[in-house]
């Protein structure tokens, strides 16, 4: 009998704890939703509508439209992820609240591969973008192709120190929570 206090003690331990990081994790999901719609009219403004000769060219207008691209993808991916935090149900039975969360709480979300991709071509759209910025202001001392491999080698070192950066984080304030997750519902199983 003192053994199932303990689970239900742990249980109600982890999913307040859980409630806490959505909680959390909501607020951050909202503001940058916001900070990036924002950003959809700094860019549009400052690349696409800029009266100044030297910043209206047609190549800083398709850089600018990259950028707004980028960004009206990355508002849409935080609105999803904000609807889809917002939409956690702890009073469903135990066991599918920890499924969900299991599924929610992983570092790589095999589930969700068609909301990940928006993340991926947002991507692509501020490679391209910046590629633009850099053969404009380099054409005249590098080929194209030297500005093309020297702005993706570097883009691609931003992207791995960020993914490397994020799984950190996760593993400092996620993993456990999902270890603890997985492991209540291997008991539960049992």
């Amino acid at each position: 009998m003192k053994k199932d206090e303990t689970k239900n003690i742990d249980t109600d331990a982890l999913i307040k704890k859980m409630q806490k990081q959505d909680v959390e994790y909501r607020k951050v999901t909202k503001a940058l939703q916001i900070v990036f719609f924002v950003f959809i009219f700094l860019y549009a403004g400052f690349f696409i509508f800029n009266p100044l000769p030297k910043m209206s060219t047609m190549y800083h207008k398709v850089a600018g439209g990259c950028y707004v691209l980028a960004f009206m993808l990355f508002t849409y991916y935080f609105r999803k992820s904000y609807k889809k935090l917002k939409e956690v149900n702890y009073f469903e039975p135990v066991k599918k609240v920890l499924e969900d969360a299991e599924l929610r709480y992983r570092f790589w979300q095999t589930k969700s591969y068609s909301i990940e991709i928006v993340i991926v071509i947002a991507m692509l759209f501020i490679g391209a973008g910046t590629f633009v910025i850099f053969y404009m202001a380099f054409k005249d001392k590098f080929t194209l192709m030297q500005i093309l491999i020297g702005v993706q080698s570097i883009y691609i070192f931003v992207i791995g120190t960020s993914i490397l950066i994020a799984y950190f984080a996760w593993v400092k304030e996620m993993k456990p929570t999902w270890l603890s997750i997985k492991k209540l519902l291997k008991e539960i199983e049992e």
